[in-house]
């Protein structure tokens, strides 16, 4: 009675106050100007609105607490009711000149609008880019829309002529073009359209919200709430484009050029080769029809691209290869992508549409290395023998009819180990009941399968086919696998069933007993959630699971246990992209499944905020690994984060069972911590080498200070050459630890030690301060001078007294400030974008110079652009790694460059080792180069050599 006394009262207070809250604070109404542009503001059957425009006004609401009334009419006239104040904002407005002396807009951007050209989808005359169509065609323009300027510069720059005709709405335009009153119309990507075609895209452009000029009391709660809109989430805007404009036209449709078009049009049936009985991937099933996951692939391949093919079983790839040569089949749908494969052979293969993994099962011992060793495999998969003589190195394939084949010659040491493809590793096992099957997993067992086409055949057709190979998502194979496997007959065994139901037929026979045992466990359980478990997850606490370890293994002698540690990568950052409640949410769903995976005696504790430890057997954490590594995809769709989800696992096998279990937890979380700094596998088990580098890093926390001191910490410098001189204009200061018997120790073992203990903050200023007086000292000696980058830690930016040392070191030294560059990262623009922000703004009142350093490394923010003041933007050498062989990285510098100059800002690309990486850079207006190609960091004695002949 009490308890519910005090609910009572409660819902009484919460009445009394709400009515007073909502009498405190009226609530604004702004009027919202719109056009009849789909899926951007749309009005429902129900008098409500929706569409991305929707979305976002909803989303400022929450910190303005505004409400809206949205008013429909053409655009011009919304754009007379703007500047005669009867609407308040129009929100997808592109800047102009023009417009802004009528208009003020938003300070930040609200999206961005490509300006495309579309036809009916049944038209035959236009195809993609095809300019000479495009001359004197009637196209439809929307009036007063940027884009009709956009597409004059469009066609003028490409050659071409037009007839100009304009519309009041999007939708008179549309029906002009239904009827065919024109041939094409100009349009927005935002105008969703799907029953056009686009054939060209000449723009692409942010818009803002417009408002009447001088409407600051609008536009000032506008600009802060969006700022924090895309401050906490800064993938807001590609989220709704990806909600409401996922599936439009311009997403979802293959482009294809007049030549590609007409090589469609004119070819007949394609004869496609597939293997007949290679299930579930292509097999030949029981109504005579071809079938399979990548049959299902290979038909979406036809639909996106409108090719027709036929499809022909063949028992081998030998048989296939040898009815190509003589021009039998046109394609074949299962290459693996496998250099050996293709020798001697007049194949070209296609992008890889499909990735297999593959896992190795063994008795009793794991497999730790394969060469020289007996493989056997089923015989659908000899197609893949090079992959595995290349991949395992092994003496010899046995080839075996069945699954159950496979597990038999383990199991009588005919063979060493089976291969098995993933999908089908649960079926033999579940088929087997040999307890003493282990699941091995080897790094980068996987095989991607390409289609291969004749060297001589139309270059056309392997464009075609990877064109909409790129359309093809993973969930496109992961959906074709599960439906054919959810289509599978299985056999029924007796002995099978028993196994897998036991339990169920106990608890059949036993169920009086049953319910009595069961209100007892809850009732202890009840008991034991209180004292044991964590509140947020049900795991264990740490101090319970230290309890229970001891007892499971002393009752459990002849099982082989590991304890394994995990946590969620950079989930800190989680937080502050998606909020606390996400990541709570997040964390229980993943601990859920980690359950469902948990066999008997093993247990699972939360040890930290995301960190958790697991009693293993050392059968089940292969499985479990997995299992979770191919659910996170699941969890990251059904939470809608951009960011990827990545886990680290570290293992520390038990063989002192009366070790404290904290050190067994301290020597898994050593294991992780190696996994996460090197980032090659999916677990780490421990070694005991792991703990000679915690000496080693102990070693360096001990001697780093006297080192310092000892000036041990050298400063190299790599140059910076001008792209158009090719003569030095700077270099980059970085730092080495060269002990006195001349030994060094890289930074990549020292860095991330100081940086967990703080001393790399001491180390960023004694390298400035090297810096200032090796460049006063050139000054005096009437040397010549240029700018010198220095690296400088996120965690220097979390010190108040961080401008002040840096003044401090300017003055000691006397170097003037146009002569330091400081690179910062984006790191901690994403941890704290306001204080760095403020922090350039005053090293700039110095004439010191700010370079955004790895540029793209990791989650960019266009923010960052926008926000801070930089005068330089260095382009990680990552992207310029294999750029030669990458058209989407070489057009991602490209425009890269060409955003920064139109920001006012120079232009370093790092990691440059050839002559061709140097034209391509030079070619795209990049402005400074730094790399191998011109020199290693070198000595400063070196350095000064260097200088002389390249000034």
């Amino acid at each position: 009675m009490k308890q519910k006394s005090r609910l009572f009262f409660l819902l009484l207070i919460i009445t009394c106050i709400i009515p007073i809250h909502s009498l405190g604070k009226e609530r604004k109404t702004i009027k919202i100007g719109y056009i009849d542009y789909a899926r951007f503001i749309e009005e429902e059957a129900t008098d409500e609105y929706s569409g991305y425009g929707v979305a976002y006004l909803e989303e400022i609401s929450k910190y303005t607490n505004w409400n809206y009334e949205y008013v429909y009419d053409t655009w011009e006239n919304c754009l007379q009711k703007l500047e005669d104040g009867e609407i308040d904002f129009l929100c997808n407005a592109q800047y102009s000149k023009e417009r802004d002396e009528k208009f003020d807009f938003s300070k930040y951007s609200c999206g961005k609008e490509y300006g495309v050209l579309l036809v009916k989808s049944d038209n035959k005359t236009f195809y993609y880019n095809d300019i000479q169509a495009f001359n004197n065609c009637d196209i439809g323009f929307l009036k007063g829309s940027f884009q009709n300027n956009e597409f004059a510069d469009y066609a003028k720059k490409m050659g071409f002529q037009y007839n100009n005709k304009e519309y009041d709405t999007d939708e008179l335009m549309q029906n002009a073009l239904q009827a065919g009153e024109i041939d094409a119309m100009v349009a927005g990507s935002l105008s969703w359209k799907d029953t056009f075609r686009m054939v060209a895209k000449f723009s692409v452009d942010p818009f803002y919200f417009m408002t009447k000029e001088g409407n600051e009391e609008l536009l000032e709660p506008l600009d802060d709430a969006m700022k924090q809109i895309q401050c906490n989430n800064p993938y807001f805007e590609m989220q709704l484009y990806e909600e409401y404009y996922g599936t439009s036209v311009t997403s979802t449709q293959p482009l294809f050029t007049k030549s590609e078009m007409s090589y469609i049009n004119d070819t007949e049936n394609l004869r496609v080769a597939y293997l007949k009985d290679w299930y579930p991937y292509s097999y030949y099933n029981e109504k005579g029809e071809a079938a399979g996951a990548l049959i299902q692939l290979c038909k979406r391949i036809e639909k996106l691209s409108g090719l027709q093919f036929t499809y022909y079983p063949y028992d081998s790839l030998e048989d296939m290869n040898r009815d190509m040569d003589t021009g039998k089949i046109d394609l074949i749908s299962v290459i693996p992508n496998i250099k050996q494969q293709l020798s001697n052979r007049n194949i070209n293969i296609t992008s890889p549409y499909f990735t297999n993994q593959v896992m190795l099962l063994s008795v009793k011992e794991y497999i730790h290395q394969t060469k020289d060793l007996n493989l056997v495999a089923v015989k659908s998969m000899k197609h893949l023998s090079n992959y595995f003589y290349k991949q395992f190195q092994v003496r010899h394939i046995l080839w075996a009819d069945t699954l159950e084949d496979c597990i038999e010659a383990i199991e009588k040491k005919t063979a060493d180990f089976a291969v098995i493809d993933y999908y089908n590793v649960n079926k033999a096992l579940r088929n087997s009941g040999d307890e003493e099957i282990l699941v091995n997993q080897m790094a980068n067992a996987k095989i991607e399968i390409t289609m291969g086409v004749p060297s001589d055949a139309d270059s056309r057709l392997i464009g075609i086919i990877n064109n909409c190979i790129q359309y093809l998502s993973p969930m496109d194979s992961c959906e074709t696998i599960n439906m054919e496997l959810s289509n599978q007959h299985s056999v029924f065994s007796l002995s099978a069933f028993l196994r897998e139901y036991s339990k169920m037929i106990l608890v059949v026979a036993l169920l009086s007993l049953f319910v009595i045992v069961v209100l007892i466990i809850i009732l202890q359980r009840l008991y034991r959630r209180i004292v044991a478990f964590d509140k947020l997850t049900g795991c264990y606490n740490k101090l319970h699971f230290e309890k229970l370890v001891p007892k499971i293994l002393a009752e459990q002698e002849n099982k082989q246990y590991y304890i394994m540690v995990f946590d969620i990568y950079r989930f800190k950052y989680f937080i502050q992209y998606y909020g606390r409640k996400v990541g709570d949410d997040l964390l229980q769903t993943i601990i859920s499944k980690v359950r469902t995976l948990l066999i008997k005696d093993e247990i699972i504790s939360r040890i930290s905020d995301d960190e958790f430890a697991i009693l293993i057997e050392n059968t089940n954490y292969i499985k479990l690994i997995q299992e979770i590594y191919y659910f996170l995809d699941e969890a990251r769709l059904e939470y809608k984060l951009d960011i990827p989800i990545t886990m680290n696992f570290g293992l520390y096998q038990i063989e002192n069972r009366k070790e404290a279990v904290a050190n067994m937890i301290d020597k898994a979380i050593l294991a992780r911590k190696v996994d996460k700094d090197k980032r090659h596998s999916l677990y780490v088990i421990y070694t005991d080498e792991m703990e000679e580098k915690l000496i080693l890093e102990t070693r360096i926390e001990e001697e780093m200070k006297k080192a310092l001191n000892d000036k041990e910490f050298k400063v190299f410098y790599q140059p910076k050459v001008d792209l158009k001189t090719k003569k030095l204009v700077g270099a980059e200061a970085l730092i080495r630890w060269v002990k006195p018997d001349e030994t060094m120790i890289f930074p990549d073992q020292f860095i991330p030690v100081f940086e967990r203990n703080g001393f790399i903050e001491e180390l960023d200023y004694y390298v400035l301060n090297e810096v200032s007086e090796y460049i006063v000292n050139r000054v005096k000696n009437d040397l010549p001078t240029f700018p010198i980058s220095v690296n400088q830690s996120r965690y220097l930016f979390s010190n108040p007294q961080y401008v002040d040392n840096i003044f401090a070191i300017m003055k000691n030294t006397g170097v003037d400030g146009q002569l330091i560059e400081l690179e910062v990262t984006e790191t901690f623009y994403i941890e704290n974008h306001t204080r760095l922000v403020r922090v350039v703004n005053q090293l700039k009142e110095c004439n010191i110079k700010i370079a955004i350093d790895d540029f793209g490394s990791g989650y960019s923010s266009l923010n960052l652009l926008t926000e801070m003041p930089a005068d330089i933007l260095k382009i990680d050498r990552e992207f310029l790694t294999d750029s030669e062989k990458s058209q989407a990285k070489r057009d991602v510098i490209e425009n890269v460059v060409e955003l920064a100059h139109k920001l006012n800002m120079k232009v370093v690309c790092e990691g440059v080792e050839t002559i061709e990486q140097e034209k391509f850079l030079e070619n795209i207006s990049c402005d400074i180069a730094q790399g191998y190609y011109y020199s290693k960091p070198i000595s400063i004695k070196e350095f000064a050599v260097y200088v002389e002949n390249h000034i």
